[in-house]
């Protein structure tokens, strides 16, 4: 070979490089050539997570050879058909966008099984109520003529006797403490009410009325204060200290419905069938107006981790929200209605639900977002704990339905006469009481 054609193949080598090198730098730098647009642009990247994991991805009804949880790289900008597949568990869709040099991210994706069957746990429940961290249940039953409280444990099955009355008494209600460790017993004896406190660590219990001799009445306990509790009686409140044994009468007026956080009584005062919400500092004994009420038909609701009380009007479905964050109280009136709510673990976000509407209020974008509506009678609606879900129960159908949509996904879970949907704190279980004939039946199913 000589010199010229060596010089010849130097050239063809160069250029070729010119050409080559360039592509291959855009190549690296996440720059491809779309030919629907006949342009270069620059891809962008999906990653997605479900729960469960290992479920097959499809785009625009293709196999990509993917399963979850993944990173999807080198993806043109466009809208994609998004499908996740995985056996024995309901398809789940969604169309998504894709943009140049944009991370496209779907981390709390809920997958549901499609199959269930219902495992009974516990015949002939009476009542249930999940415990404030949302691992135990307490349950009341009739075995042989008298009542008796039980504990189940979500996670291990494993029952418990706490209590058994007396075959003359009924037990009316039962209430747990705000960290879980004590139950306050409402129970009827010789026509009598009165109210028992169990400790559920040493089994000591407190009866109200040998201790005080007053038959109190809307016993509730203090959120911040489990020593403290506050019962009404003769149209007077007390607080009674169960550390030292002490009454005070802190409210002289007929109050309908009352709740206690941080040293404030939140309360629903009937003066001459004038119905106002009051509250009153239990420290400086201050006592103000919120606002008036048109009857007492009205209800408070405390969650333990905010700072937020909910007022509903039971009559209208209105709801209030008060900021019990600062000694001056504020209030807002949603632009909701609601016959009961639920907030996320975050105070984020405000599930609720009417007979024929569910919805969320969001805190930070101070709006309302309507999730699903219907003509049938919808009974509950819960949070999942991943919070991308509402498990709810329509007539008799199970349903969960996501809230981000516009398209959402909605899947029938089970289709029963059942009532007081509990969900574990993984989201794994659903926990209720199945109506067989005049038996309730504590069960779940394994939904994922």
């Amino acid at each position: 070979m000589n010199i010229n054609t060596r010089r010849i193949y130097l050239v063809i080598i160069f250029i070729i490089f010119l050409i080559i090198a360039p592509i291959i730098l855009l190549y690296a730098i996440g720059y491809r050539y779309d030919l629907k647009r006949n342009k270069v642009v620059r891809v962008g990247v999906l990653y997605i997570k479900s729960t469960p994991e290992s479920a097959y991805i499809y785009l625009n009804g293709n196999n990509i050879n993917r399963e979850t949880t993944a990173q999807i790289t080198n993806l043109l900008p466009n809208e994609y058909q998004l499908e996740l597949r995985k056996d024995g568990y309901y398809n789940w869709q969604k169309k998504i966008t894709i943009y140049p040099e944009v991370a496209t991210i779907l981390k709390n994706v809920t997958l549901f099984k499609s199959d269930l069957s219902v495992e009974k746990l516990i015949q002939d429940i009476k009542q249930v109520k999940i415990s404030p961290k949302n691992d135990k249940v307490i349950y009341l039953i009739n075995d042989s003529g008298a009542d008796q409280l039980w504990t189940f444990d979500l996670n291990t099955k494993e029952n418990k006797l706490i209590y058994v009355e007396n075959s003359s008494n009924t037990i009316n209600d039962f209430f747990w403490s705000p960290s879980a460790d004590n139950i306050l017993v409402n129970f009827t004896t010789k026509n009598v009410n009165n109210y028992l406190i169990i400790n559920l660590l040493n089994e000591k219990k407190v009866d109200l009325y040998q201790l005080y001799k007053f038959n109190f009445e809307n016993v509730i306990w203090d959120s911040d204060n489990e020593n403290l509790i506050y019962g009404k009686f003769n149209n007077n409140i007390y607080q009674i200290n169960l550390l030292d044994s002490k009454t005070e009468l802190i409210l002289n007026v007929n109050a309908i419905n009352y709740l206690v956080k941080n040293n404030t009584i939140f309360y629903i005062a009937n003066d001459k069938n004038i119905f106002k919400l009051k509250y009153m500092n239990l420290i400086k004994k201050e006592t103000n107006d919120l606002f008036n009420l048109d009857s007492s038909n009205y209800f408070l609701i405390l969650n333990e981790k905010t700072q937020f009380i909910i007022v509903i009007d039971q009559n209208n479905q209105n709801v209030y929200l008060i900021d019990s964050s600062s000694n001056i109280y504020s209030y807002e009136k949603l632009n909701i209605k609601a016959k009961f709510v639920q907030f996320t673990d975050d105070m984020k976000k405000l599930l609720y639900y009417n007979d024929f509407e569910i919805g969320f209020y969001d805190f930070e974008k101070g709006e309302n977002q309507i999730i699903t509506r219907t003509s049938n009678q919808i009974n509950e609606a819960v949070w999942h704990p991943l919070e991308q879900d509402i498990i709810y129960l329509e007539e008799n159908k199970l349903k969960v339905v996501e809230i981000e949509g516009p398209i959402r996904n909605m899947y029938d879970l089970l289709e029963s006469k059942i009532s007081n949907l509990i969900v574990d704190k993984n989201g794994r279980y659903v926990y209720f009481l199945a109506e067989d004939g005049n038996n309730k039946i504590f069960s779940r199913i394994n939904i994922q």
